[in-house]
């Protein structure tokens, strides 16, 4: 689906949020998959969303192909969805080159979605983020991420209700893998001083139970409901649980210390996952996580489920053959997505930062690339004192002040002439002062080696000096 197609122009009525579908964002991990089989047992219309996998062919699913870094593509697959839950996160790489924090991913992919939504009618979006520690101390990259993806998802309109939970215990999940991974493959297993914090895993049987009555239930939208088990245990409780469920004998060696880089690659490497996605789980660990009340699980009179039944269940059912993140992705990563967070000056919008990163580029490139409108409402790149067209682009007619989409249309740095997502966009999110800079499928001409170490560490060097030309702003237009 290409960006720049306009969304349908007739006017949306919202659907019956009682018998209306319910479309699941996520709908291929291992909790959107329960959470769709558990709706359509109970004959509940479900619409799927996912970029190409299936895992049924059932007729009572509906599959949409949505790839939510495309805002026409989230337009298009929330049509005529009443409910619509988001299951989504962005810490596996999502292109060949990826340059780019995977909070800076996700807040992109929710507010697609969250536009998509207000624009489509939805009328409550279910959302399952993380449990924050209390105290005032910094949290991890993964639970600020939760924090502002919930945040982005309620920024236009649409009542949100937010589950927050913990270590969520059940097959097929990426937590539990790598839990289970690790206690089989280590016969000798540290304990560094944060396995001694508390948490409170919550089974996925009970997690795909109080999601269920979210959707029937909108009156809870308007704030976040802590979930998590009854009991609480130490993190080192639950790897020696894990052992004994496993029918294996490890030993536990507690440490004064922890080396986090060292963790991480040989966690990735045991447990053959990307480290951009254990590392970031790893790092929340650090933290106590407690749930501040129970209120959902004992107003949904929820069936409770223990840690001990948790595991069983997800030992029975681990499915052994299932191929890792890597190698599911590993054949189809393609192009290059390159995000930059920077801040805004005060009353500025993205349409502003597009058209002073043009009379920018000329400045800090001392008139070697100077961008010239073109009759296309966008812009050309020339090398001065050629006829050379870098690179060309053309305005999206769904750009808004908050949202400048300039597409990628021709150039001698394109792999691809014309393809139709390569794209360049500035994007408004949060507190509206944050600003997403993102080049998203774009495919270079140049050799991949060449082009790793030129044109890419090029792009990035331009982006960290217009964050600082951002960040010195002033009423005058100068650099202060």
């Amino acid at each position: 689906m290409n960006e720049e197609s306009a969304p349908s122009p007739e006017t949306i009525q919202p659907p019956d949020a009682s018998t209306g579908p319910i479309a699941i964002a996520g709908a291929t991990g291992f909790v959107g998959s329960a959470l769709a089989r558990a709706l359509m047992e109970a004959d509940r219309p479900v619409v799927a969303l996912s970029r190409s996998r299936r895992w049924t062919e059932d007729d009572r699913l509906e599959w949409r192909s949505c790839d939510l870094f495309l805002l026409n593509d989230a337009r298009e697959a929330l049509k005529g969805v009443s409910v619509a839950v988001y299951l989504v996160h962005s810490m596996q790489p999502s292109a060949r080159l990826t340059q780019a924090s995977f909070m800076d991913m996700d807040l992109i992919a929710a507010d697609n979605f969250a536009r998509a939504a207000a624009e489509n009618g939805v009328q409550h979006i279910i959302y399952l983020g993380g449990l924050v520690p209390e105290g005032d101390g910094a949290l991890s990259p993964h639970l600020q991420s939760r924090l502002e993806v919930e945040a982005a998802l309620a920024a236009h309109g649409v009542p949100v209700t937010t589950l927050r939970a913990g270590l969520i215990l059940g097959p097929g999940g990426s937590s539990t893998r790598i839990l289970l991974d690790l206690v089989r493959r280590m016969p000798i297993i540290t304990c560094p001083p944060w396995t001694s914090n508390r948490f409170q895993p919550i089974a996925l049987r009970e997690t795909i139970e109080l999601l269920c009555y979210a959707i029937d239930h909108p009156e809870l939208a308007g704030r976040a409901w802590d979930i998590g088990a009854e009991e609480t245990l130490t993190y080192r409780e639950l790897l020696e649980q894990t052992a004994d469920a496993l029918g294996l004998t490890r030993r536990f060696v507690s440490v004064p210390f922890s080396l986090d880089w060292l963790a991480v690659r040989v966690t990735a490497h045991l447990v053959d996952e990307p480290r951009s996605l254990v590392g970031p789980l790893l790092a929340s660990l650090k933290h106590a996580m407690l749930t501040r009340d129970r209120d959902l699980q004992q107003r949904a009179n929820a069936t409770p489920v223990s840690t001990a039944d948790a595991l069983a269940h997800a030992i029975a059912d681990d499915p052994l053959d299932l191929p890792t993140h890597r190698q599911q992705r590993r054949e189809q990563l393609q192009g290059v997505r390159s995000v930059q967070r920077m801040r805004l000056p005060e009353g500025k919008d993205a349409a502003w930062a597009c058209d002073e990163y043009m009379r920018w580029l000329p400045r800090v490139t001392l008139g070697l690339i100077k961008p010239e409108p073109n009759d296309m409402g966008g812009w050309d790149f020339r090398v001065r004192g050629t006829s050379q067209i870098l690179m060309s682009f053309f305005a999206s007619p769904n750009s808004r002040p908050d949202r400048t989409v300039l597409r990628i249309t021709d150039g001698v740095g394109l792999l691809v002439r014309d393809h139709p997502t390569d794209r360049l966009e500035f994007r408004q999110v949060l507190d509206d002062r944050t600003l997403l800079v993102a080049v998203q499928d774009f495919q270079p001409r140049l050799w991949w080696l060449i082009y790793l170490v030129t044109q890419a560490q090029l792009h990035l060097g331009v982006m960290w000096a217009y964050a600082c030309h951002l960040s010195r702003w002033d009423p005058t237009g100068q650099d202060a």
